[in-house]
């Protein structure tokens, strides 16, 4: 791919800085192999220049040291060793996310001792460390990573000295907003911290989190030493005990729930006000509502500056509403979730950290509102069921078709006759019956906090149909008949053309020179070029729409094909990492970098993703039906 011009790889730095990768791995992905340097040389502008402001400071640092400092680590380190001449802000930001960059680098090594070396005094070396482990708590990888550093310092420490300078790593802790837990557990499971253990066990009983108590009670079993043992069945004992008394009547703080999907998916945002500090401790969480689980998450700082801007982006396109709701009520939605016989065995390992974050408030699922159902169901929420934006993705996939034994591609019987047979079929199927009722009931409290009056009632009475009678329920039906025009409208004679003029050698050609290695395994290298093609037909159709573009640039797009056609035949083929959102907005990020603006982007992509299903559909891979 040619060279990014500088806007380009501004607004690359500007969609990292927004929305960060949580580890070290998936900023190394977000990024092409060709625009590395470019990028990491524009982050070392900014900091050089002092333009990066909290809390972008620690974004800026995870993302450059990810990326690897390379020729730039001696302009960061005069940006430490500055002098403090003016003291702005943006100076100080300026020296944190320079030291942070070189800290994170260099992680075997003790900020502090860094600091030193970097010609810091000892106080401000101190302050200078502590402040990294601080700010950059919100990664994942980065802030426990940290932790064990930052213990393996203390066991160098003389007896004395390792407790005033824990209670400043715990201060530190504290007003990040984390649990001593989630921290301090693997550290008091690790027999090489055990000097350590009677310092971190005292945080944890500080904290005051009941859910501690348990596993406090079964490491009491496993330790050898009958005083440290006794020490944790006491401290379990009374966080027990305090639990029972730990009902706080709200949480500071704001919440949203969004509307849910066709596929059962719904997201929950919760921001709670953080201690000493000007921003909330955010918490993204997509549940699945049918199986009862998380499907996906993160956990980040949010300043109520950002939060505005944030809404109007999700509520954009009008799929998406957000209702505001009690942060209680949203934490007990998410609690409640976390209940479902599959919860624990259905959980990925990269929102386990969001998962203990859940299960670390008290039970809220009382919090959650008990909607009456309405008496029966009006024409008009029928009629918003079947024309509202956010309703498009409630159909059933051809997946669920299949499974059910019902025949997808013969539509030669007549539309009335293939929903009553199909719907028929589905109700033999208890997931598909229990997840209509829970999306029905879900909405039934969206309704209750962000709708007219009575449409929460409405959502009850639907979610109560399915339950009671599944083929007669008028959710069912709604739902199927959309499935059938879904469906019969596939392949319009418009698509299967585009489909049919697959297989041009010449561009397939172009395609694997630019972009396929030849030491690829034949299959794969065979399905990314498939997709790598469709990607240009799509994109080569879709350009006939944006009459300000004029005419069609060939050698963008067939580079754009290339670097979108590949995560496009991952996902769609069943061998991808990452959720379809993730798929998809790095898809959007790619298009934003060649010049297409969001206007052009909400021609494009929906385009784009219909032609990959239906091509999909074509090979035999998974298609939107089986990959979340």
């Amino acid at each position: 791919m040619g060279r990014q011009t500088d806007e380009q790889i501004e607004s690359i730095i500007e969609q990292l800085l927004a929305a960060p990768p949580q580890d070290s791995e998936g900023v190394r992905d977000a990024v092409d192999e060709e625009d590395v340097e470019s990028v990491r040389a524009g982050l070392v502008d900014r900091i050089v220049e002092g333009r990066i402001v909290e809390p972008r400071a620690a974004t800026a640092a995870h993302l450059l040291a990810s990326l690897g400092t390379s020729q730039h680590r001696q302009e960061l380190v005069q940006v430490v060793q500055s002098p403090f001449a003016d003291g702005t802000e943006a100076r100080q930001c300026a020296r944190l996310a320079a030291f942070a960059t070189l800290a994170l680098e260099h992680d075997d090594q003790e900020p502090r001792q860094l600091a030193e070396e970097l010609g810091l005094d000892g106080d401000e070396a101190s302050e200078m460390a502590f402040r990294v482990f601080e700010a950059t708590l919100d990664f994942d990888e980065v802030g426990t990573g940290l932790v064990e550093v930052y213990a393996q310092a203390l066991l160098d420490e003389l007896p004395g000295r390792r407790e005033p300078l824990f209670e400043e790593l715990d201060r530190r802790r504290q007003r990040a907003g984390l649990e001593a837990g989630l921290l301090y557990r693997p550290l008091v499971e690790d027999d090489e911290y055990r000097p350590l253990w009677r310092l971190l066990i005292e945080a944890i009983e500080s904290d005051g989190n009941p859910r501690d108590a348990a596993w406090l009670q079964s490491r009491a079993d496993e330790v050898d030493d009958a005083e440290l043992s006794g020490r944790m069945r006491r401290v379990a004992m009374k966080l027990r005990t305090e639990g029972l008394d730990e009902t706080p009547s709200t949480l500071e703080g704001l919440a949203w729930m969004g509307n849910c999907d066709g596929s059962g998916d719904a997201t929950i945002f919760v921001f709670l006000d953080r201690a000493e500090a000007d921003a909330y401790a955010g918490i993204n969480a997509i549940m699945a509502l049918g199986p009862g689980r998380l499907v996906d998450g993160f956990h980040t700082r949010v300043h109520p500056a950002e939060l505005g801007g944030f809404r109007d982006d999700v509520e954009r396109d009008g799929l998406v509403q957000l209702a505001d709701v009690p942060p209680e009520v949203a934490v007990g939605l998410l609690q409640s979730s976390l209940q479902g016989e599959d919860a624990v065995q259905g959980l990925d390992d990269d929102v386990e950290l969001v998962r203990r974050r859940i299960e670390r408030f008290p039970d809220w699922t009382e919090a959650l509102p008990e909607v009456e159902p309405a008496e029966s169901v009006d024409a008009e929420m029928l009629e918003i069921l079947r024309v509202a934006p956010m309703f498009e993705s409630w159909v059933f996939s051809v997946d669920q078709l299949r499974e059910a034994g019902i025949e997808v591609s013969d539509l030669s019987m007549p539309p009335e006759t293939w929903v009553r047979e199909a719907i028929s079929a589905l109700s033999g199927q208890a997931e598909i019956v229990r997840q209509l009722g829970a999306m029905a009931d879900y909405m039934a409290i969206w309704a209750h906090y962000g709708a007219e009056s009575g449409y929460d009632r409405q959502f009850a009475r639907l979610a109560e149909e399915v339950r009671q009678d599944f083929e007669s329920a008028h959710l069912s039906e709604i739902m199927m008949r959309r499935t059938w025009q879904m469906v019969n409208h596939r392949e319009s004679s418009e698509a299967s053309e585009l489909l049919d003029e697959l297989g041009d050698p010449q561009l397939r050609t172009r395609l694997a020179d630019r972009h396929v290695s030849e030491e690829e395994d034949e299959a794969i290298r065979e399905e990314a070029l498939d997709y790598m093609e469709l990607s240009f037909r799509a994109l080569e159709a879709g350009w006939e729409q944006l009459p300000e573009r004029g005419d069609i640039d060939a050698g963008l797009i067939e580079e754009l094909a290339g670097s979108i056609g590949r995560p496009l035949a991952e996902l769609f083929c069943g061998r991808s990492e990452l959720p379809p959102p993730a798929t998809f907005e790095h898809i959007a990020g790619k298009m934003n970098a060649a010049g297409f603006d969001r206007r052009e982007l909400e021609v494009l992509v929906p385009s784009l993703l219909t032609h990959a299903d239906l091509l999909a559909d074509r090979r035999g891979d998974v298609g939107f039906g089986r990959v979340r």
